[in-house]
């Protein structure tokens, strides 16, 4: 009975050490390209869809920020909290745009823009 348990504990810490040492921080997790799949914008399907053909956001570790797709492209940079729950957009003249950061994996981002309430998504391009 007792060496089930000491192998018990031993598979348990071993799979904590094996989460740990893969689990990134936001800041790691946010730099990445991100292909925009979604909008709590009331917004007809169609024009949505129009909308996200090919719209992709890319966050760089060094800071810089860019949004393409149908509607052209746009430049910045950004910052996110230590904590990873703010991401402040600051476009090309300097102005911040805060977001609450919903949901941030390796696979999916979902930001809620604090100015106006609406939110995006984004799933991992890469």
């Amino acid at each position: 009975m007792k060496l089930i348990a000491h192998k018990i504990i031993i598979a348990g810490t071993l799979l904590f050490l094996l989460n740990a040492c893969n689990s990134k921080s936001k800041k790691d997790l946010i730099v990445n390209s991100w292909r925009l799949t979604d909008t709590s914008d009331s917004i007809p399907d169609e024009r949505k869809k129009a909308m996200f053909q090919n719209a992709v956001m890319l966050f760089e570790k060094d800071g810089s920020f860019s949004l393409s797709g149908p509607g052209g492209y746009q430049g910045g940079s950004y910052e996110i909290s230590d904590d990873g729950k703010l991401l402040t957009i600051i476009d090309p003249g300097g102005r911040p745009h805060e977001n609450e950061v919903t949901i941030l994996t390796k696979e999916k981002l979902i930001i809620k823009d604090i100015a106006t309430g609406k939110s995006l998504t984004a799933v991992a391009d890469k």
